[in-house]
């Protein structure tokens, strides 16, 4: 059958197959509680990824992704969500709207800002390992302000979370 028509799968473990893209397909794997796709070269990541509603956890270490999709916002199940090691340089403000996610790792990404909707992510235990921030052609950051900006959000997180 289609990876597609696997409407009953539950977990998805791609990890270390060199695979450079994905079906929009999976978008279709409705059940579906765990994706692994680490240690690909995945460049991005179909926007019908987002359809996945009772994902729990979609780990996508290890490959080059540059941008996730805006879609993921709509996981609200996820509860773990790991982009270590990518080419992530942002992530789209409606990762906001993961009110369950309890960890986040974003490990060694040459991340250049990060959206204030973070701030609605109250459940999460271990929010960033590792930040690189890097100057880019069209914007600037000052990596103290940076870092004091995410001091000040990862108080207002652990507020929340007492």
């Amino acid at each position: 059958p289609e990876l597609g028509q696997l409407v009953n799968l539950q977990k998805l473990l791609l990890d270390y197959n060199r695979l450079a893209s994905l079906p929009a397909e999976l978008g279709q794997l409705a059940n579906l509680h765990e994706l692994r796709l680490n240690d690909n070269i995945l460049t991005s990541i179909p926007a019908e990824f987002g359809k996945l509603v009772n994902l729990h956890t979609m780990q996508l270490n290890n490959n080059k992704l540059a941008a996730i999709p805006a879609e993921l916002g709509q996981l609200v199940k996820l509860q773990e969500l790991t982009l270590s090691n990518n080419k992530l340089t942002s992530l789209p403000a409606e990762l906001g709207q993961l009110v369950n996610l309890k960890t986040v790792l974003l490990k060694d990404n040459p991340l250049t800002s990060l959206p204030a909707e973070l701030e609605k992510m109250k459940g999460i235990l271990h929010y960033v390992g590792h930040i690189t921030f890097e100057n880019t052609s069209t914007q600037k950051i000052d990596a103290k302000e940076a870092f004091r900006q995410i001091a000040e959000l990862m108080k207002k997180l652990e507020s929340q979370m007492a």
